[in-house]
């Protein structure tokens, strides 16, 4: 039975969900500590360094590769990558190296914050025959 407003809960229940949560936000908190103290290259305990952590992203041009290439060198940049058709559709990942990079929405060699956003319109690689 409860009494007032209060919700029927499982101690154990609670105390776990209060205990992770708690865990959760004390590793974030040591975390951002520990990135704030870093200056000047310092190793963190994740093995990046601080310099590294702000450091601009130049984006690479993709256009002519397939989708696959693409993606992987625009994460090897530290971006981050949206694939769509010409008609707005998403293209399925097995199908990637099908399709080929027609157009990306921020231009090569612009320097960007890194987790960048870059958007990738494909085209199917293979043309359709023409005629009869």
């Amino acid at each position: 039975m409860t009494a007032g407003n209060t919700l029927p809960v499982r101690p154990g229940r609670l105390s776990r969900l209060l205990a992770t949560t708690f865990a959760a936000l004390a590793f974030s908190g040591a975390v951002y500590l520990e990135a704030a103290k870093a200056s000047g290259g310092e190793r963190l305990e994740d093995g990046a360094s601080a310099a590294a952590v702000d450091a601009p992203a130049t984006v690479p041009d993709v256009e002519g590769m397939s989708l696959r290439e693409a993606s992987r060198a625009l994460k090897a940049a530290g971006l981050r990558v949206i694939v769509r058709d010409e008609y707005g559709e998403t293209i399925e990942r097995d199908v990637w190296r099908e399709f080929r990079v027609r157009k990306q929405t921020i231009a090569a060699g612009a320097v960007v914050d890194p987790g960048t956003w870059v958007r990738l319109v494909g085209r199917w690689r293979y043309e359709n025959a023409q005629g009869y």
